[in-house]
């Protein structure tokens, strides 16, 4: 029952629902480095509100997906290169899998299995390319032929340490027997994280 508003520099959009707590627009002009506020108000909830900035696009410069058979398991292996911007920044890679029905399915976008990898450049390499290979361990039955979208994007260093952190509490046994993790918060009257990026979207057969 909400009304999901996003405010840029010079634009106003009434995001639309899409589904149950799920709202979208393709109408959002990002600007890099751009400040943008998202407004909710729910007669149920309540109103919450947050700000985020735009960073900065990059892209892929190579990429590629192989299969790792284990022994055990088949990974989907990630090969990938990219254009590290001058200055201190943090990537984020996401690999899921998608389904190759027709119409896709929408829970591939909605409610997806994603595995996220974190980069943080350093300074001893600052603007200069980053390569690197890594297995994308959220299913171990790829086969070839499977296809995956693959997304980069750079974001800022707030959202890069909530990432990290949900991702090093998530199969923490401690979590079971100790307090509550306490995640941080850019929502003012609520949870969760509210970001905007230009990601980098290919998608890709995993080959043999």
């Amino acid at each position: 029952d909400a009304v999901v508003r996003i405010e840029g520099e010079g634009f106003a959009d009434t995001l639309d629902l899409i589904d149950i707590g799920v709202y979208g627009s393709v109408a959002i002009p990002f600007v890099d480095e751009g400040w943008y506020t998202l407004y909710v108000d729910s007669p149920s909830m309540g109103k919450v509100s947050a700000i985020t900035q735009v960073k900065t696009a990059v892209r892929f410069n190579t990429l590629s997906a192989f299969i790792n058979d284990t022994g055990f398991d088949t990974l989907a292996r990630v090969n990938y290169s990219l254009q590290d911007i001058a200055g201190k920044n943090y990537y984020m890679i996401n690999v899921q899998h998608i389904s190759a029905e027709e119409p896709p399915d929408p829970q591939d976008f909605l409610n997806p299995n994603v595995f996220i990898k974190l980069i943080e450049d350093q300074q001893e390499n600052d603007g200069q390319e980053i390569s690197e290979s890594f297995n994308a361990i959220f299913r171990r039955d790829f086969i070839p032929g499977d296809t995956v979208m693959i997304q980069l994007a750079n974001i800022d260093r707030q959202y890069f340490e909530f990432l990290q952190l949900r991702r090093d509490t998530r199969f923490n046994f401690s979590d079971f027997l100790g307090e509550p993790v306490n995640y941080p918060s850019n929502v003012a009257g609520g949870l969760g994280w509210f970001t905007l990026h230009f990601p980098d979207v290919r998608v890709l057969r995993v080959e043999e």
